[in-house]
């Protein structure tokens, strides 16, 4: 019971972790361009109450990790973004959208470095829990990271994959509120449920624990 509840905190604390660096990412790259909206609304900060979102980033993860998903995701609130800074906002959308994927590698990576240091001091208990809080630090943000990565909004993966599109349906999807209930509503609730009733492998899954592996493979 004691190692469930463990594994139960070090998530929530690596989501936490995880969600605030992928935030804070996206508003320092804005601010490197020009957009000082997320510096100035005080959101380039480490304080957890400046970016957790209720549901986002507590509700949502622990049902996740409780009922037996299979994966964890959450969010924190986004950090506040205005285009009209940017001198080419194509560009620096882009930049600024596939910033918060690469601090969750390079985070993912320094975990991996400090897993692969612990291995020369002697394993007793207190070295096995550090090593098991930066293994689950580690896979949870490179499933933050790949899942970012999923092209559908408002996920950074719509903006990367669909920002840089001149034609106005690739900039209403990116900032549609409808296209993005729907594209939450159908990778959470309807794929899953379709893949399972006809017994086929759900490629969102399949998506998540490849990349998770190809990059821990890596990384350790």
């Amino acid at each position: 019971m004691f190692k469930d509840f463990l594994e139960i905190l070090y998530f929530a604390i690596s989501l936490i972790i995880g969600v605030i660096i992928h935030e804070i990412a996206h508003g320092w790259v804005a601010n490197k361009l020009g957009d000082p909206t997320a510096r100035l609304s005080g959101r380039l900060s480490l304080n957890p109450l400046k970016h957790i979102d209720p549901f986002g980033s507590i509700v949502l993860p622990l049902f996740l990790l409780l009922s037996g998903s299979g994966f964890v995701f959450g969010w924190a609130k986004p950090v506040p973004i205005d285009e009209r800074y940017f001198k080419k906002p194509r560009r620096d959308n882009f930049l600024v959208s596939g910033a918060g994927i690469v601090a969750n590698i390079l985070l993912a990576g320094l975990c991996g470095t400090a897993i692969r240091l612990l291995e020369h001091f002697e394993l007793n208990a207190f070295t096995a829990l550090i090593a098991s809080f930066f293994f689950i630090l580690m896979l949870v943000n490179l499933i933050l990271a790949a899942f970012n990565l999923i092209p559908i909004p408002p996920l950074d993966g719509s903006k990367l994959f669909f920002g840089w599109v001149e034609k106005p349906w690739a900039q209403e999807y990116i900032h549609s509120p409808r296209a993005a209930l729907i594209g939450i509503g159908v990778m959470f609730i309807l794929l899953p449920l379709l893949f399972q009733t006809f017994g086929i492998l759900n490629p969102i899954s399949i998506w998540l624990q490849g990349f998770t592996e190809t990059m821990m493979k890596l990384l350790l």
